[in-house]
């Protein structure tokens, strides 16, 4: 969809021109800001941990209580986040 504009230019000798310019409409866009350092610093720290998860033959319960920690660390950021 584009938006036209009609303009009627006169010549030097007497005589018109229509004279139309299209442009497209402007679409509002909504900036972004740039990440805030703490919050890049606990992502990072989160994916590390993450990386670092595993089953221990010792300990297996402690897999799924870190996994649930990491989880609740990402959803409340993913809160503060939301506008």
């Amino acid at each position: 969809m584009s938006l036209a504009r009609r303009t009627t230019i006169v010549a030097a000798r007497g005589g018109s021109f229509v004279v139309e310019r299209r442009t497209m409409p402007q679409r509002h866009v909504t900036p972004v800001n740039r990440p805030d350092r703490t919050l890049v610093a606990k992502l990072d720290e989160l994916a590390s941990r993450v990386r670092r998860l595993t089953i221990s033959s010792r300990d297996p319960e402690r897999f799924f209580e870190d996994r649930s920690e990491i989880a609740a660390e990402l959803q409340r950021l993913a809160g503060a986040i939301q506008v």
